[in-house]
Formats: structure tokens, sequence, C-alpha cells
């Protein structure tokens, strides 16, 4: 009496095609979620870079606004308008507290020092009343530091090298520009300029990658600058 074997199994062909089906499904399925983890990974970096850039600059041009040079008594009529900031042309003001330097090749680093109205910082956010302030920018360690200084006779000398604070890391370039009401410059001297530029212009790149790089820009217009005039794009 023949009997038929009724238990089937898999053929080792059979095992090795299902076995190439689901390792391609898994590497599709794996290849998808790591282009997305990637993805969101280099958003995530840049969203941190930007918004640490942006709030630097806010944070510079909100003090660039309020830049400041207050006359003394014995320069022009303070009746006139804008006598503490603009002398008569046939007169040389003599101010008491005034100095707005910038130059961003500089080589000790700080790329602008001046007088401000308004010091964007610290617990409360703001803080009035006359400060001397200084940027510097650390090539080396890609950051930009800021000293603000309540204003006193001593302040026009330097900042004090004690009070520097870090405003934003992993900046690889900064570059100031100074408009003068008809032209841009690359540096502000005010004992040669005699008074406060219109606006200035604040680039920095940051790289927030091994090789990807974040550019922002912004310019602040000085309030007590006596030029009216608006700044052509670059």
């Amino acid at each position: 009496m023949n009997k038929h074997c009724t238990n089937k199994g898999f053929t080792l062909v059979e095992m090795l095609v299902a076995s190439a089906i689901v390792a391609a499904i898994v590497s599709m399925v794996y290849g998808s979620y790591f282009a997305a983890s990637q993805s969101a990974r280099v958003h995530k970096a840049r969203l941190t870079c930007s918004n640490s850039v942006h709030n630097a600059l806010q944070k510079m041009a909100g003090e660039i606004r309020c830049a400041y040079a207050l006359a003394s008594a014995e320069s022009n009529d303070s009746s006139k308008p804008d006598a503490q900031f603009a002398g008569d042309e046939n007169k040389e003001t003599k101010y008491a507290c005034a100095f707005f330097n910038g130059n961003s090749g500089s080589q000790s680093g700080e790329v602008l020092r001046f007088v401000t109205a308004k010091a964007v910082g610290g617990r409360s956010g703001r803080q009035d009343g006359l400060f001397a302030v200084a940027y510097r920018f650390d090539e080396t360690g890609g950051t930009i530091w800021v000293n603000r200084e309540r204003f006193t006779d001593r302040t026009d000398d330097g900042p004090d090298p004690g009070k520097w604070l870090l405003l934003v890391a992993g900046v690889t370039e900064v570059e100031l520009k100074y408009y003068d009401g008809l032209q841009w410059f690359d540096q502000w001297d005010f004992n040669q300029q005699k008074k406060l530029p219109v606006a200035v212009r604040i680039d920095i790149t940051a790289q927030y990658e091994t090789s990807r790089a974040y550019r922002s820009s912004t310019i602040a217009y000085v309030y007590c600058s006596t030029e009216q005039k608006t700044p052509q794009t670059l």
C-alpha cells in the first residue's frame, strides 16, 4: 500500500526570495526614516542658528539706533534744532561724550565702539541711560562678545576687559558698513567725521553644520544722526 506524504515545506529558493523581499522592505523603510531624521536635524540646527543670529542682530541694531553724541555747553546755541548733535557750519562742535568708531577689519577684534542711550541686555532686557558699548569678534573662537558699561569719562579710553559677555557663537564672519547720507563706508571714525552715521548695516554669517552657512543682515538707522536720507540697498 502506497503512502502519500501530505507535509509541505519551503524550498531553499523560496526562503531566499522571501528573505530578499523582507530585506528590501526594511531597507526602504529605514532609508525613509533616516532621510527624514537627517532632514529634521539639519532644519533644527538651522533654526537654532537663525534664532541666535537674529537675536544678536536685534540687540546690536537696538543699541546702534540709540547711538548718542552729546555736545558740550561751550559749543553752539542750544536753542537751535539738533544743536546738541550737529554744530554750526562755521563753528566746530565740542562734544562732551562722543565716540563712534567702527572697523570690521580691526586686528584687536573690536569691530565697533560707541555711546548709546539704550543698552539691550541684563535681566530687564533694556536699560536706559548713557552706556559705552563695544562689540568684539573673536575669529578663532567664532564668537561675538559685547561690553556694556555705564558711561563715564573713563570709558572713552576703552572697555573694561572683565565685562565682556558672549553675544552669539558659531560666527564665521562679521561685516559692518556705515552710511553718511551719500555713500557707504567700511570704517567710521567719529573724530574724523565729526558726526554719527545715518545708518549702520550689520552682516553676520554663522555656521550651523560642517559646511552649511547661514547669513543674515539688518540696517539700523541712527535716530540722533543729523542726516535723514534713506540709504540705498547695497
